[in-house]
């Protein structure tokens, strides 16, 4: 999906949709990270070796990444 600001720039409510959207984005995906620095101590590699000979991996692990680029000033 590609969402890009100059679809929401002809009418205020759209540019306000694009913003709102925005920030849940990014707080949705502040949580995950949140989680993942809680959990990632107790992913032992025990955990990892038993679920590999169970044969038990599919859907055990996912990994987002996200590209931002934004103007700031400095």
């Amino acid at each position: 999906m590609r969402i890009r600001d100059e679809d929401f720039r002809d009418a205020p409510e759209k540019a306000a949709a694009h913003t709102a959207a925005s920030r849940l984005f990014a707080e949705q995906r502040t949580a995950l990270y949140r989680r993942w620095l809680d959990e990632r101590t107790h992913w032992g590699d025990e955990w990892n070796r038993v679920a590999d000979a169970a044969g038990d991996t599919e859907g055990r692990e996912n990994v987002a990444v996200h590209t931002y680029a934004f103007p700031f000033r400095t």
